[in-house]
């Protein structure tokens, strides 16, 4: 009963290394994900600054033709003063809408990555935990069908000891042993 017992307690220790490791390797897993899904955020957040960029570009050449179309008409210096403080305000208007979108999409993203992570990871955790109690439970069982059999011996020698002809002639031994497979049973 002893070797099983500690049959059962190393085996336990064994599949709480593995456990343990099964986890430290899931966790590493996701982590390289999270990078993964880093750079991607990155290269997004990369492409709306550069698409920002064009559009500024794209505003600052308006207000360049702009300007030489009203030098060309002979414009005075407060019609080239109000083009270029007009030109100001939209710019300003597209950087804060386009900052914005940016904000919004990163949090969103951020958002998302984040309760992608904690599912993965809960239900990761989860399988592994599930596996050990599983493996746990088989290994009881395991060890109950040897104490079954264990048991089924014991019986078995004391009944043909019992049923012995030494037994049946009163020998005293025989009554001890009888009084002592009574004690075991009960």
């Amino acid at each position: 009963l002893r070797e099983l017992d500690e049959q059962k307690q190393r085996f336990e220790v064994e599949q709480e290394q593995k456990m343990s490791a099964e986890i430290a390797q899931f966790e590493s897993t996701l982590a390289a994900e999270r990078e993964k899904e880093a750079d991607r955020q990155k290269k997004m957040m990369e492409s709306l600054s550069k698409r920002k960029e064009e559009l500024l570009a794209e505003a600052e050449k308006r207000k360049q033709e702009k300007l030489k179309a009203l030098k060309d008409q002979g414009a005075s210096s407060e019609d080239t003063q109000e083009l270029l403080n007009q030109h100001a305000e939209e710019v300003q208007r597209l950087a804060n809408k386009l900052d914005a979108d940016k904000l919004r999409q990163q949090q969103k993203l951020q958002e998302q990555l984040q309760k992608r992570r904690r599912k993965q990871k809960n239900q990761g955790i989860e399988m592994i935990k599930e596996n050990y109690r599983k493996s746990i439970d088989d290994k009881d069982n395991e060890i109950k069908q040897k104490l079954m059999e264990v048991h089924a011996q014991s019986a078995s020698k004391i009944d043909a000891v019992i049923s012995s002809p030494a037994a049946a002639s009163g020998d005293p031994t025989s009554h001890l042993v009888r009084c002592q497979w009574r004690r075991l049973w009960k």
